[in-house]
Protein backbone atom coordinates (compact mmCIF):
# COMPACT_ATOMS: atom_id res chain seq x y z
CA UNK A 1 0.00 0.00 0.00
CA UNK A 2 2.88 2.34 0.77
CA UNK A 3 4.44 1.71 -2.63
CA UNK A 4 1.10 2.24 -4.36
CA UNK A 5 0.70 5.57 -2.58
CA UNK A 6 4.23 6.59 -3.52
CA UNK A 7 3.73 5.94 -7.22
CA UNK A 8 0.45 7.87 -7.24
CA UNK A 9 2.38 11.09 -6.56
CA UNK A 10 4.19 12.67 -9.47
CA UNK A 11 6.74 14.47 -7.32
CA UNK A 12 7.75 11.28 -5.54
CA UNK A 13 7.92 9.42 -8.86
CA UNK A 14 10.31 12.10 -10.14
CA UNK A 15 12.48 11.85 -7.04
CA UNK A 16 12.62 8.06 -7.27
CA UNK A 17 13.52 8.23 -10.96
CA UNK A 18 16.27 10.78 -10.31
CA UNK A 19 17.57 8.71 -7.40
CA UNK A 20 17.72 5.64 -9.63
CA UNK A 21 19.69 7.47 -12.31
CA UNK A 22 22.08 8.90 -9.71
CA UNK A 23 22.65 5.52 -8.08
CA UNK A 24 23.44 3.98 -11.47
CA UNK A 25 25.81 6.86 -12.28
CA UNK A 26 27.48 6.64 -8.87
CA UNK A 27 28.08 2.91 -9.31
CA UNK A 28 29.54 3.52 -12.77
CA UNK A 29 31.89 6.22 -11.45
CA UNK A 30 32.67 4.51 -8.14
CA UNK A 31 36.14 3.18 -9.14
CA UNK A 32 37.28 6.62 -10.30
CA UNK A 33 35.77 8.39 -7.27
CA UNK A 34 37.13 5.99 -4.66
CA UNK A 35 40.52 5.34 -6.22
CA UNK A 36 43.42 7.69 -5.73
CA UNK A 37 45.65 8.97 -8.51
CA UNK A 38 47.98 6.00 -8.05
CA UNK A 39 45.10 3.52 -8.34
CA UNK A 40 44.87 2.81 -4.60
CA UNK A 41 42.32 3.91 -2.05
CA UNK A 42 43.53 7.15 -0.44
CA UNK A 43 43.97 7.33 3.31
CA UNK A 44 42.59 10.86 3.69
CA UNK A 45 40.03 13.11 2.07
CA UNK A 46 36.48 12.74 0.91
CA UNK A 47 37.06 9.42 -0.88
CA UNK A 48 38.23 7.65 2.28
CA UNK A 49 35.36 9.16 4.25
CA UNK A 50 32.93 7.91 1.62
CA UNK A 51 34.52 4.46 1.67
CA UNK A 52 34.22 4.34 5.46
CA UNK A 53 30.59 5.41 5.31
CA UNK A 54 29.81 2.63 2.85
CA UNK A 55 30.91 0.10 5.47
CA UNK A 56 27.95 1.20 7.61
CA UNK A 57 25.32 0.28 5.01
CA UNK A 58 23.20 -2.82 5.80
CA UNK A 59 24.67 -5.18 3.13
CA UNK A 60 28.26 -4.53 4.22
CA UNK A 61 27.32 -4.63 7.89
CA UNK A 62 25.75 -8.05 7.37
CA UNK A 63 28.80 -9.30 5.46
CA UNK A 64 31.18 -8.03 8.17
CA UNK A 65 29.04 -9.61 10.88
CA UNK A 66 29.24 -13.00 9.16
CA UNK A 67 32.97 -12.70 8.46
CA UNK A 68 33.97 -11.39 11.91
CA UNK A 69 35.39 -13.95 14.37
CA UNK A 70 32.91 -12.87 17.04
CA UNK A 71 33.01 -10.82 20.18
CA UNK A 72 32.67 -7.06 20.29
CA UNK A 73 33.06 -6.54 16.55
CA UNK A 74 30.25 -8.92 15.66
CA UNK A 75 28.04 -7.36 18.36
CA UNK A 76 28.70 -3.90 16.91
CA UNK A 77 27.71 -5.06 13.41
CA UNK A 78 24.56 -6.72 14.70
CA UNK A 79 23.64 -3.59 16.65
CA UNK A 80 24.05 -1.58 13.46
CA UNK A 81 21.73 -3.93 11.61
CA UNK A 82 19.18 -3.64 14.42
CA UNK A 83 19.39 0.15 14.19
CA UNK A 84 18.79 0.06 10.43
CA UNK A 85 15.80 -2.24 10.99
CA UNK A 86 14.28 0.13 13.55
CA UNK A 87 14.87 3.09 11.25
CA UNK A 88 13.19 1.30 8.34
CA UNK A 89 10.18 0.38 10.46
CA UNK A 90 9.81 3.94 11.71
CA UNK A 91 10.10 5.41 8.23
CA UNK A 92 7.60 2.89 6.84
CA UNK A 93 5.09 3.70 9.58
CA UNK A 94 5.46 7.44 9.02
CA UNK A 95 5.10 7.05 5.26
CA UNK A 96 2.03 4.85 5.69
CA UNK A 97 0.21 7.38 7.90
CA UNK A 98 1.28 10.31 5.71
CA UNK A 99 -0.03 8.64 2.55
CA UNK A 100 -3.27 7.70 4.24
CA UNK A 101 -3.74 11.29 5.46
CA UNK A 102 -1.71 13.71 3.29
CA UNK A 103 -2.81 16.65 5.44
CA UNK A 104 -1.29 15.13 8.55
CA UNK A 105 2.22 16.17 7.47
CA UNK A 106 3.85 13.25 9.25
CA UNK A 107 2.02 13.89 12.56
CA UNK A 108 0.26 11.27 14.65
CA UNK A 109 -3.01 10.11 13.05
CA UNK A 110 -5.00 11.36 16.04
CA UNK A 111 -3.66 14.90 15.77
CA UNK A 112 -5.82 17.74 14.50
CA UNK A 113 -5.91 18.00 10.71
CA UNK A 114 -3.91 20.72 9.01
CA UNK A 115 -5.96 23.68 7.83
CA UNK A 116 -5.01 26.33 5.31
CA UNK A 117 -5.40 29.04 7.96
CA UNK A 118 -2.58 27.56 10.01
CA UNK A 119 -0.12 27.88 7.12
CA UNK A 120 2.50 30.54 7.64
CA UNK A 121 3.09 32.36 4.34
CA UNK A 122 6.55 33.36 5.50
CA UNK A 123 7.61 29.73 5.15
CA UNK A 124 6.47 29.43 1.53
CA UNK A 125 8.76 29.11 -1.45
CA UNK A 126 7.27 32.26 -2.93
CA UNK A 127 8.23 34.30 0.12
CA UNK A 128 11.80 32.98 0.09
CA UNK A 129 12.14 33.82 -3.61
CA UNK A 130 10.75 37.31 -2.99
CA UNK A 131 13.47 37.77 -0.40
CA UNK A 132 16.15 36.81 -2.93
CA UNK A 133 14.69 38.94 -5.74
CA UNK A 134 13.43 41.75 -3.52
CA UNK A 135 15.52 44.52 -5.12
CA UNK A 136 14.19 43.91 -8.63
CA UNK A 137 11.20 45.81 -10.09
CA UNK A 138 7.88 44.11 -9.34
CA UNK A 139 7.10 42.75 -12.86
CA UNK A 140 10.65 41.48 -13.32
CA UNK A 141 10.63 39.97 -9.82
CA UNK A 142 7.36 38.14 -10.47
CA UNK A 143 8.59 36.79 -13.81
CA UNK A 144 11.95 35.65 -12.46
CA UNK A 145 10.34 34.09 -9.38
CA UNK A 146 7.90 32.11 -11.50
CA UNK A 147 10.66 30.81 -13.76
CA UNK A 148 12.90 29.93 -10.83
CA UNK A 149 10.10 27.94 -9.19
CA UNK A 150 9.63 26.04 -12.46
CA UNK A 151 13.33 25.24 -12.56
CA UNK A 152 13.57 24.06 -8.96
CA UNK A 153 10.43 21.92 -9.26
CA UNK A 154 11.23 20.37 -12.64
CA UNK A 155 12.85 16.97 -13.00
CA UNK A 156 15.68 18.52 -15.03
CA UNK A 157 16.44 21.10 -12.36
CA UNK A 158 16.40 18.60 -9.50
CA UNK A 159 18.54 16.12 -11.36
CA UNK A 160 21.10 18.78 -12.29
CA UNK A 161 21.36 20.04 -8.71
CA UNK A 162 22.26 16.57 -7.49
CA UNK A 163 24.35 15.48 -10.48
CA UNK A 164 26.72 18.48 -10.49
CA UNK A 165 28.43 17.65 -7.15
CA UNK A 166 28.70 13.99 -8.13
CA UNK A 167 30.27 14.81 -11.49
CA UNK A 168 32.58 17.34 -9.82
CA UNK A 169 33.93 14.68 -7.45
CA UNK A 170 34.55 12.38 -10.40
CA UNK A 171 36.46 15.10 -12.27
CA UNK A 172 38.47 15.97 -9.16
CA UNK A 173 39.48 12.35 -8.55
CA UNK A 174 40.30 11.72 -12.21
CA UNK A 175 42.12 14.95 -13.12
CA UNK A 176 42.94 16.65 -9.84
CA UNK A 177 46.56 15.57 -9.51
CA UNK A 178 49.22 18.16 -8.63
CA UNK A 179 50.55 18.33 -12.21
CA UNK A 180 51.52 21.20 -14.46
CA UNK A 181 49.80 21.46 -17.83
CA UNK A 182 52.14 20.67 -20.76
CA UNK A 183 53.58 23.77 -22.46
CA UNK A 184 51.81 26.00 -19.93
CA UNK A 185 52.91 27.53 -16.66
CA UNK A 186 49.96 26.79 -14.41
CA UNK A 187 48.80 23.90 -12.24
CA UNK A 188 45.97 21.68 -13.40
CA UNK A 189 44.22 22.01 -10.03
CA UNK A 190 43.95 25.77 -10.44
CA UNK A 191 42.65 25.68 -14.00
CA UNK A 192 40.20 22.95 -13.07
CA UNK A 193 38.12 25.59 -11.26
CA UNK A 194 38.08 27.77 -14.38
CA UNK A 195 37.21 24.89 -16.70
CA UNK A 196 34.41 23.63 -14.45
CA UNK A 197 32.99 27.16 -14.10
CA UNK A 198 32.75 27.37 -17.89
CA UNK A 199 31.25 23.88 -18.05
CA UNK A 200 28.56 24.78 -15.50
CA UNK A 201 27.55 27.78 -17.61
CA UNK A 202 27.40 25.69 -20.79
CA UNK A 203 25.35 23.08 -18.93
CA UNK A 204 22.37 25.47 -18.95
CA UNK A 205 22.56 26.22 -22.68
CA UNK A 206 19.62 23.93 -23.54
CA UNK A 207 17.46 25.82 -21.03
CA UNK A 208 18.40 29.20 -22.52
CA UNK A 209 17.65 27.96 -26.05
CA UNK A 210 14.10 26.82 -25.18
CA UNK A 211 13.05 29.11 -22.36
CA UNK A 212 9.36 29.03 -23.37
CA UNK A 213 9.20 25.23 -23.54
CA UNK A 214 7.51 24.77 -20.16
CA UNK A 215 4.91 27.54 -20.57
CA UNK A 216 2.47 25.61 -22.78
CA UNK A 217 -0.93 27.30 -22.95
CA UNK A 218 0.31 29.87 -20.44
CA UNK A 219 2.08 31.62 -23.31
CA UNK A 220 -1.24 33.37 -23.99
CA UNK A 221 -0.76 35.26 -20.72
CA UNK A 222 2.32 36.96 -22.16
CA UNK A 223 0.30 38.11 -25.18
CA UNK A 224 -2.60 39.49 -23.13
CA UNK A 225 -0.73 40.89 -20.13
CA UNK A 226 0.50 44.51 -20.06
CA UNK A 227 4.02 43.34 -19.17
CA UNK A 228 6.63 44.43 -21.70
CA UNK A 229 8.33 41.77 -23.80
CA UNK A 230 11.75 42.87 -22.54
CA UNK A 231 10.63 42.21 -18.96
CA UNK A 232 9.44 38.71 -19.89
CA UNK A 233 12.74 37.79 -21.52
CA UNK A 234 14.84 39.46 -18.82
CA UNK A 235 12.91 37.62 -16.10
CA UNK A 236 13.61 34.29 -17.76
CA UNK A 237 17.30 35.18 -18.09
CA UNK A 238 17.57 36.28 -14.43
CA UNK A 239 16.02 33.01 -13.26
CA UNK A 240 18.46 30.95 -15.32
CA UNK A 241 21.38 33.06 -14.10
CA UNK A 242 20.36 32.45 -10.49
CA UNK A 243 19.99 28.73 -11.18
CA UNK A 244 23.41 28.68 -12.84
CA UNK A 245 24.88 30.57 -9.87
CA UNK A 246 23.50 27.91 -7.54
CA UNK A 247 25.10 25.19 -9.67
CA UNK A 248 28.37 27.16 -9.69
CA UNK A 249 28.34 27.44 -5.90
CA UNK A 250 27.76 23.69 -5.52
CA UNK A 251 30.63 22.97 -7.91
CA UNK A 252 33.06 25.36 -6.19
CA UNK A 253 32.35 23.98 -2.73
CA UNK A 254 32.61 20.36 -3.88
CA UNK A 255 35.81 20.97 -5.83
CA UNK A 256 37.39 22.94 -2.99
CA UNK A 257 36.68 20.08 -0.59
CA UNK A 258 38.12 17.58 -3.08
CA UNK A 259 41.36 19.25 -4.23
CA UNK A 260 41.73 22.22 -1.90
CA UNK A 261 40.61 25.85 -2.08
CA UNK A 262 41.60 27.90 -5.13
CA UNK A 263 43.74 31.01 -5.10
CA UNK A 264 41.73 34.26 -4.90
CA UNK A 265 42.78 35.18 -8.45
CA UNK A 266 41.68 31.79 -9.76
CA UNK A 267 38.32 32.14 -8.02
CA UNK A 268 37.76 35.58 -9.52
CA UNK A 269 38.72 34.33 -12.99
CA UNK A 270 36.26 31.44 -12.60
CA UNK A 271 33.42 33.81 -11.68
CA UNK A 272 34.20 36.10 -14.63
CA UNK A 273 34.35 33.18 -17.07
CA UNK A 274 30.97 31.91 -15.84
CA UNK A 275 29.39 35.38 -16.11
CA UNK A 276 30.70 36.00 -19.65
CA UNK A 277 29.48 32.63 -20.91
CA UNK A 278 26.06 33.04 -19.24
CA UNK A 279 25.49 36.44 -20.87
CA UNK A 280 26.38 35.11 -24.32
CA UNK A 281 24.14 32.08 -23.91
CA UNK A 282 21.25 34.28 -22.78
CA UNK A 283 21.62 36.65 -25.74
CA UNK A 284 21.58 33.83 -28.31
CA UNK A 285 19.03 31.78 -26.36
CA UNK A 286 16.43 34.56 -26.38
CA UNK A 287 16.36 34.55 -30.19
CA UNK A 288 16.43 30.74 -30.44
CA UNK A 289 13.59 30.40 -27.91
CA UNK A 290 11.33 32.62 -30.01
CA UNK A 291 12.22 31.22 -33.43
CA UNK A 292 12.42 27.51 -32.59
CA UNK A 293 10.21 26.71 -29.57
CA UNK A 294 9.58 23.11 -28.53
CA UNK A 295 7.04 22.12 -25.86
CA UNK A 296 8.58 20.31 -22.88
CA UNK A 297 7.22 18.38 -19.91
CA UNK A 298 8.57 19.68 -16.56
CA UNK A 299 8.34 16.17 -15.10
CA UNK A 300 10.51 14.64 -17.83
CA UNK A 301 14.28 14.59 -18.19
CA UNK A 302 14.03 14.57 -21.98
CA UNK A 303 15.43 17.65 -23.70
CA UNK A 304 13.72 18.12 -27.08
CA UNK A 305 15.01 20.64 -29.60
CA UNK A 306 14.71 21.19 -33.33
CA UNK A 307 17.69 20.95 -35.63
CA UNK A 308 17.85 24.73 -36.04
CA UNK A 309 17.71 25.28 -32.26
CA UNK A 310 20.50 22.74 -31.81
CA UNK A 311 22.67 24.59 -34.35
CA UNK A 312 22.01 27.89 -32.54
CA UNK A 313 22.93 26.27 -29.24
CA UNK A 314 26.17 24.91 -30.66
CA UNK A 315 27.09 28.31 -32.08
CA UNK A 316 26.39 29.95 -28.71
CA UNK A 317 28.51 27.34 -26.90
CA UNK A 318 31.32 27.81 -29.42
CA UNK A 319 31.22 31.61 -29.12
CA UNK A 320 31.11 31.53 -25.30
CA UNK A 321 33.97 29.03 -25.14
CA UNK A 322 36.07 31.02 -27.61
CA UNK A 323 35.69 34.36 -25.81
CA UNK A 324 36.17 32.82 -22.36
CA UNK A 325 39.18 30.86 -23.62
CA UNK A 326 40.85 33.95 -25.07
CA UNK A 327 40.34 35.81 -21.80
CA UNK A 328 41.78 32.90 -19.83
CA UNK A 329 44.83 32.44 -22.08
CA UNK A 330 47.14 34.68 -19.98
CA UNK A 331 46.31 32.64 -16.88
CA UNK A 332 47.16 29.44 -18.75
CA UNK A 333 50.54 30.94 -19.63
CA UNK A 334 51.25 31.67 -15.98
CA UNK A 335 50.07 35.29 -15.80
CA UNK A 336 46.67 35.10 -14.08
CA UNK A 337 46.52 38.81 -13.24
CA UNK A 338 46.53 39.65 -16.95
CA UNK A 339 43.37 37.59 -17.41
CA UNK A 340 41.38 39.87 -15.10
CA UNK A 341 41.28 42.95 -17.40
CA UNK A 342 40.78 40.73 -20.45
CA UNK A 343 37.81 38.98 -18.89
CA UNK A 344 36.52 42.28 -17.51
CA UNK A 345 36.48 43.72 -21.03
CA UNK A 346 34.80 40.55 -22.31
CA UNK A 347 32.17 40.86 -19.57
CA UNK A 348 31.44 44.45 -20.53
CA UNK A 349 31.14 43.53 -24.20
CA UNK A 350 28.89 40.58 -23.41
CA UNK A 351 26.67 42.79 -21.24
CA UNK A 352 26.31 45.38 -24.02
CA UNK A 353 25.58 42.60 -26.52
CA UNK A 354 22.97 41.04 -24.25
CA UNK A 355 21.27 44.40 -23.66
CA UNK A 356 21.14 45.16 -27.38
CA UNK A 357 20.00 41.64 -28.16
CA UNK A 358 17.26 41.95 -25.55
CA UNK A 359 15.66 44.85 -27.41
CA UNK A 360 15.85 42.93 -30.70
CA UNK A 361 14.41 39.78 -29.08
CA UNK A 362 11.57 41.77 -27.53
CA UNK A 363 10.59 43.13 -30.94
CA UNK A 364 10.80 39.63 -32.37
CA UNK A 365 8.61 38.26 -29.55
CA UNK A 366 5.95 40.90 -30.20
CA UNK A 367 5.85 39.99 -33.89
CA UNK A 368 5.85 36.23 -33.48
CA UNK A 369 3.77 35.85 -30.30
CA UNK A 370 0.91 34.11 -32.11
CA UNK A 371 3.24 31.63 -33.85
CA UNK A 372 4.95 30.99 -30.54
CA UNK A 373 1.62 30.26 -28.85
CA UNK A 374 0.61 27.91 -31.67
CA UNK A 375 3.91 26.01 -31.43
CA UNK A 376 3.49 25.37 -27.71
Amino acid sequence: MTLAGLFRRRGLRELLGIAGVLIFTALAFAPQILAGHDGTLPGTGIASALAGALRLLPPLLAADAVASPGGAEAAFRLAGLAGWTALALGASRMAFHRLQDPGAGGRHPGAAPHTPDSHDPRDSTAHRLDGILGRLPAPLRAMAGKELRYLLRSATGRFTLVAVPLFTVFVARAFGGPLELPLFGTRSQEMMFVGMALYIALLTSNLFNNSFGWDGDGIAFYVLSPVQAETILAGKNVALWLFGSLLLMLMLVTLALSVGPPAPTTLLISLLVHAVASLILAAVGNVASILFPIARDPSSLRSSASFAATICGLLAVLLASLIAGLGTLPALLGYPLWSLPALGAALGGALVGWRGGLAFSATLLARRSERLAASL
